[in-house]
């Protein structure tokens, strides 16, 4: 169900150095490549350019385009299943800011998708435009691209973590 489009649309990257462009069917998408918007109107948040995979106790900050509840973020971390540790966000660039949510976390059996997706136990208010920070506790590796490819937040290696946060943006009163 993919189909291919204007570059800025949407990039992914897989292990090699190939670049794929695509466009999920029926959604919309922001001209950054960062941001889309399912036909539920749940907006997404993604890098997903993926060249290596080193580091321990990762963390990336991002800034939300929509203020809402984050409920579910999607990373690729070089972790077995079953692997556990903290899932943990704080208010702020890096993980010396206010800590507003922990949550235990076990690596989900997912075949050969390196994709490993976690709900959060309880949804998240986040508001645009503030910087937010997620670190994976316990994580001995995970995947990142070789330079800076989100503008709207950076990573503890320098270059950005391969990752999805899911926002179900807030209802006007």
């Amino acid at each position: 169900r993919f189909s291919p489009v204007d570059p800025t649309l949407f990039v992914t990257g897989g292990g090699d150095p190939t670049v794929r462009l695509w466009r999920y069917e029926g959604e919309e998408v922001d001209k950054s490549g960062n941001i889309r918007t399912l036909d539920d109107g749940t907006v997404i948040v993604h890098q997903e350019v993926r060249d290596d995979h080193l580091v321990s106790d990762p963390w990336q900050s991002f800034k939300p385009p929509v203020s809402g509840v984050i409920t579910r973020i999607d990373l690729q971390p070089a972790l077995a299943e079953g692997h556990q540790g903290d899932l943990s966000f704080y208010e702020g660039e890096g993980i010396s800011g206010t800590r507003i949510h922990t949550q235990r976390y076990t690596v989900p059996a997912t075949g050969r998708d390196p994709w490993k997706s976690f709900m959060l136990d309880k949804p998240l208010e986040v508001f645009q435009g503030v910087t937010y920070t997620f670190e994976l506790e316990g994580a001995v590796g995970m995947w990142h691209a070789k330079t800076d490819r989100y503008g709207d937040g950076r990573a503890s290696r320098g270059a950005d973590f391969v990752f999805r946060l899911y926002f179900t943006p807030k209802k006007d009163d």
